[in-house]
């Protein structure tokens, strides 16, 4: 297979396989084989198509012609036991004391790079992977009495970036090499969410300054009561929105690699990327619960007659409620549903997080056929550009903006690897990481459970078939300490939930293998 082929066929593979080029719920660890097994310790080592990534002006290390292609293979397990609501009662149709685990699944992160030196002064690449990605699928809500029609899993999410990402890199002289990368992000989003309305009979919750649980008059309630209708599992009304959407920005990176002797190396590297402007549809589906003998008492309290559904009427009309408000007002109880969205546009400015980071790395043993590096990064992370999305959405006659609220806070991580080359076939690596979530207690849910910090253990090998062919095969764990959230976080502007309260697990499986070539 030819160079061009090769390359032609890798960046066939990211393509094909892009929806599933996840990280299962967190952001994708490391692009390459060789520095994801020394933990992301590589700026400082950079020396082969990965270092595109890592460290641009690490890639003048390289010799004439380098081709890589990967393949992560990542298996997330989460688990999650809602907490109570108010403290004392169940929240909603969740399963309350009950621990649901995530849905299995294996998820493929495929990267590739080449690498030319047209001269001793200039080096340059290509290189295709994805920075950012997650998955996953969730079955939290009991739903068996609540509505037929709800679907499978109340939450998903499949989020993927792909980097085409041109580089170009020149050595200063013996010691000083500077390098830069510019490319083409590729953003696609789907995700699938409940939304937990504060059910209006309940009264704990106003539709434009309206209490509509009082209208139909005192005794109501407690007829209500005595129909189930105030039962915990009725709580909330839960609608189900999906949205996708998809979009192009741009990323670009910058490199330092100072050679202080033939031993010991710095790098000093930083990505940074531009919003990504998305677009695509959004549906919106209310849920209401089966409870037929509150339905009717609700349709006989809201006669077209009464003075109260006149002005529940009159608030509608004048757009002090909106329409699924006054809709849910009458049908809470039904069992139907109702299409708030259907195909709507929406539109969102996601941005990426920026990062900046400084690596050093040491021979400890340099021989020909031998040698004993350590190494280790130091990386701080720009999460909390991840505060509040905006997500414009349009149709139905109708234009909303929803609130989508992370409030994510800065993070760093750091890592220390070691790369042990026994003979001329044969390598080991080992490593470990730590890395600060961004995350916060308030906003957290299954679709982004950054619960804790992540502590990483790092295993790796390389043979060398030929002298210029290496297989590479890793392995990383990544475990999370348990995260208990007490509080749910209503959100009044969008008039529902921002997090999801209980005890979450997390852990990460992944396999990486890869192949290089020098020609």
């Amino acid at each position: 297979m030819n160079k061009l082929t090769f390359v032609i066929a890798g960046v066939a593979i990211i393509l094909l396989f892009g929806r599933s080029a996840l990280s299962g719920d967190i952001g994708v660890t490391g692009i390459g084989p060789r520095a994801v097994s020394l933990g992301g310790s590589f700026r400082a080592i950079s020396d082969d198509w990965s270092g595109m990534y890592w460290n641009p002006a690490g890639i003048t290390q390289i010799n004439r012609w380098s081709v890589g292609i990967a393949a992560e293979l990542m298996r997330p397990i989460g688990t999650y036991k809602p907490a109570l609501w108010n403290d004392s009662t169940p929240f909603s149709i969740t399963r309350n004391s009950v621990t649901t685990q995530s849905e299995p699944q294996i998820f493929f992160v495929p990267g590739i790079g080449v690498v030319h030196k047209l001269s001793d002064k200039f080096t340059v690449g290509l290189g295709v992977w994805v920075p950012l990605g997650m998955g996953g699928k969730w079955d939290l809500l009991d739903t068996t009495g609540y509505n037929s029609s709800f679907p499978e899993y109340d939450y998903e999410i499949d989020l993927k970036t792909v980097d085409f990402h041109p580089t170009v890199a020149y050595k200063i002289n013996d010691f000083v090499s500077v390098g830069a990368g510019i490319g083409l992000v590729y953003a696609d989003i789907m995700i699938r969410q409940p939304l937990f309305f504060q059910n209006p009979y309940f009264g704990l919750v106003e539709y434009g300054g309206v209490n509509v649980a009082k209208m139909p008059g005192s005794k109501f309630q407690d007829s209500l009561k005595n129909a189930g209708g105030l039962n915990p599992e009725f709580s909330h009304l839960v609608a189900v929105s999906q949205i996708g959407v998809s979009g192009i920005g741009y990323s670009a990176n910058l490199g330092l690699m100072v050679k202080l002797n033939d031993r010991f190396q710095i790098g000093i590297s930083g990505h940074y990327y531009g919003d990504v402007k998305l677009t695509g549809t959004m549906n919106a589906i209310m849920y209401y619960p089966h409870n037929p003998e509150a339905q009717k008492l609700l349709d006989n309290s809201w006669i077209d007659t009464t003075f109260h559904y006149k002005a529940l009427e009159s608030y509608y009309n004048n757009g002090r409620i909106k329409k699924y408000e006054r809709d849910a007002v009458l049908n809470a109880y039904s069992g139907d549903t109702a299409h708030v969205f259907t195909d709507a546009k929406a539109l969102l400015t996601l941005p990426l997080p920026a990062d900046v980071g400084v690596g050093f790395a040491y021979k400890v043993i340099k021989e020909n056929d031998r040698h004993l590096i350590v190494s280790s990064d130091l990386q701080y992370t720009f999460s909390s550009v991840w505060k509040i999305f905006d997500i414009d959405v349009t149709g139905n006659n109708t234009k909303d903006t929803f609130q989508f609220v992370q409030n994510w806070n800065n993070s760093f991580r750091v890592s220390l690897g070691i790369e042990y080359k026994i003979n001329p076939l044969w390598t080991l690596r080992s490593a470990y990481f730590f890395e600060k979530n961004p995350g916060i207690s308030e906003t957290l849910t299954p679709i982004f459970p950054d619960i804790n910090p992540r502590n990483s253990v790092n295993l790796g090998i390389q043979f060398n078939i030929r002298p210029n062919m290496a297989i590479h095969c890793s392995y990383e764990g990544i475990f999370f300490k348990e995260k208990y959230v007490g509080n749910w976080v209503f959100n009044e502007y969008n008039m529902f939930y921002d997090n999801m309260a209980g005890v979450y697990n997390f852990h990460v499986d992944n396999l990486i293998v890869g192949v290089d070539l020098n020609f």
